[in-house]
């Protein structure tokens, strides 16, 4: 005999665990989201699919955990050139800590932290730095990822355009992103002559009490529920 559906608005799982585990809807899109007690922002299920005219899905684990990548900075480089923000370059970044100095310099790249990623910095520079170069990033995502500095007066998150510069025009995204922050004089987020910029949700839970969110000569700057 057929069964009727089940009809619930969310489903939690071992809720006398500590901890939150559910499936829900999500409010803005009405795609299915996931949240656990790592990935505490939530994941929607077209970001795990690579859905949504997506060209390209790369998967990045540390060394020995089978997946295409070891490092994310290796992922970047393999990304298409022609990806825009219509069909994004989606890089799926499985947990675990990598120490990497990461440079963005083309269109369309988005970084999804699957579990607790944290990246920090390799050297005396920024951890991640979004800049123009042959290609022009007009359009970037960071998402559920713990994005460390510990080097005084660097970034852990840098946004660098120039004269007439078009890096940011379709919009730089950060997104339940937590940007820690902890030498002397550091900077949670950095932005200078670019377009576009929207923060949604995270924090710089653990930063310096000197680290900064400095934006100079950026058109457009929303930071909401940080």
């Amino acid at each position: 005999m057929a069964q009727g559906n089940l009809r619930v608005d969310g489903i939690i799982f071992e809720p006398n665990q500590a901890g939150t585990r559910t499936i829900t809807r999500d409010a803005t899109t009405g795609a299915l989201k996931f949240i656990d007690a790592v990935t505490t922002g939530g994941i929607l299920l077209h970001q795990l699919a690579g859905l949504q005219a997506v060209t390209a899905v790369s998967v990045v684990g540390l060394a020995g955990a089978g997946a295409q990548y070891t490092t994310i900075a290796s992922a970047i480089a393999a990304a298409p050139v022609n990806a825009t923000a219509a069909a994004p370059a989606v890089i799926l970044i499985t947990a675990g800590t990598y120490t990497e100095d990461l440079t963005i310099d083309k269109d369309g790249i988005v970084l999804l932290g699957l579990g607790g990623v944290t990246i920090t910095n390799a050297t005396a520079t920024s951890t991640v730095l979004i800049q123009a170069n042959t290609y022009i990033p007009l359009t970037c995502t960071l998402q559920n990822l713990t994005v460390k500095n510990t080097t005084a007066g660097e970034e852990c998150v840098y946004l660098l355009g120039g004269a007439a510069s078009t890096v940011g025009n379709g919009t730089i995204y950060i997104k339940d992103c937590n940007l820690v922050a902890t030498g002397i004089g550091t900077y949670a987020l950095r932005t200078a002559a670019v377009n576009n910029v929207v923060v949604h949700g995270g924090s710089c839970a653990g930063s310096s009490n000197t680290a900064l969110i400095k934006c100079q000569e950026t058109a457009s700057v929303q930071i909401a529920n940080m």
